[in-house]
């Protein structure tokens, strides 16, 4: 794969039926609705759509596996003199009052400060958007992971990492900062190996975790939704590229995978 596009037309040899692979954001931005527009017309020539989750899945259910287990507080896992100095630098780099987030587990709380960088402007992330605009061109829905697999990654994230992930966040909120517009502007100019490439630096000893292994449970899983249907499916950019990545795995199972 040499050419790169967030969006790639899949299809197997002898075969009628076309599918697109799109990468998205899961934020509601400028940068990521840069490709909104283009991709539309790709999803009304499916019939399925499927997304990285099923988005069906009731808020407040989504919410409550985000906390913290065993009403747990990120004051008792950090120490109150270290959670003081966050709180100070909290406010004064998001504008957040920590006190209201501190039963959210870490990893969520790196998420929740990269959507205030950006600056949201679109009511939902990009990711709803789509699934709003499939169900409005009567598609069948679906999604490439199951909720309690999304769930089960998050809660085997180890505490030690996320607190670390955290903690370098708080102690350089200006190089985070840098590095949430940096992948912004690579996916508004389509770059999924640079996403690719910094989502990989990022994650470090958790790219098993939460990218490679990911990538084949999804690879598997689409490689099942094409065989019923001409679908569409969306997943984080970050999945797509490398030899470990989604397209590449397809293509392994005999894909033939074009970039549009």
């Amino acid at each position: 794969m040499t050419k790169q596009s967030p969006l790639w037309h899949i299809k197997l040899p002898n075969h009628t039926r076309d599918h697109y692979v799109f990468g998205t954001m899961h934020l509601r931005t400028a940068e990521a609705f840069t490709h909104f527009e283009r991709v539309k017309p790709y999803i009304e020539r499916t019939a399925t759509y499927a997304a990285e989750m099923d988005l069906r899945i009731d808020g407040a259910q989504q919410l409550l596996h985000l906390t913290l287990p065993h009403d747990q507080l990120l004051s008792n896992l950090v120490g109150e003199r270290k959670f003081k100095r966050y709180k100070v630098i909290c406010q004064a780099s998001f504008g957040v009052d920590l006190n209201t987030l501190q039963h959210f587990r870490p990893f969520y709380l790196t998420q929740y400060f990269a959507e205030i960088v950006q600056h949201s402007i679109y009511p939902n992330a990009l990711d709803y958007a789509l699934w709003e605009y499939a169900l409005q061109t009567n598609k069948i829905t679906t999604g490439v992971e199951t909720f309690e697999e999304q769930i089960w990654v998050m809660e085997n994230i180890p505490m030690d990492k996320s607190l670390k992930s955290l903690d370098q966040l708080f102690r350089n909120t200006l190089s985070f900062k840098k590095s949430i517009i940096k992948i912004s502007a690579l996916y508004a100019s389509g770059n999924v190996k640079g996403i690719y490439s910094h989502a990989r630096k990022q994650l470090g000893s958790l790219r098993p975790l939460l990218m490679y292994d990911r990538n084949q449970i999804m690879a598997d899983r689409i490689d099942e939704i094409l065989h019923t249907s001409s679908t569409f499916v969306s997943i984080g950019a970050a999945h797509l590229w490398g030899n470990k990545g989604v397209l590449a795995l397809l293509k392994r199972k005999g894909y033939k995978v074009t970039p549009i």
